[in-house]
């Protein structure tokens, strides 16, 4: 693999963070800004899981009021608020390996969350049901 040496011009607050986060994870300020890079810059593996896969085709088999509760399915409290705590210290000082494998993890059950809800939806729909009530943005209360 070729290396390529690149001068970068950087905020001094964006600089700071990177010290920080590289001073964290006992790594070069230059290897952390490698690593994010990447991880910004990393594309997605195509397809699905094939458990996920396999759990959104049985989305069909479901009836109606099964149905209606997987539309309304939502990330558990506790899960949304762990991932709010470790995005702000990614930000902040940068995360340990656990907690990099942790965010994948609550990030793996947000989508889960949403594609089983947009499944529900469709079939749903499919059926015949008015489902604006799922879609409609909420009052913020």
């Amino acid at each position: 693999m070729s290396v390529h040496a690149v001068t970068l011009n950087l905020p001094e607050s964006l600089y700071r963070r990177a010290v920080l986060r590289a001073a964290a994870g006992q790594h070069a300020v230059e290897d952390e800004l490698t690593f994010v890079l990447n991880e910004a810059l990393a594309e997605p593996e195509p397809g699905l899981p094939a458990a996920l896969e396999e759990e959104l085709a049985q989305v069909q088999f479901l009836d109606d009021a099964t149905l209606w509760r997987a539309a309304a399915l939502t990330v558990p409290d506790a899960s949304a608020q762990r991932w709010e705590e470790l995005a702000e210290k990614r930000e902040l000082v940068g995360l340990s390996e656990a907690e990099a494998v942790e965010v994948e993890q609550l990030l793996g059950l947000a989508d889960r969350v949403m594609l089983i809800r947009a499944e529900a939806a469709v079939r749903l729909k499919d059926r015949g049901h008015d489902i604006t009530g799922l879609t409609a943005p909420s009052d913020g209360g």
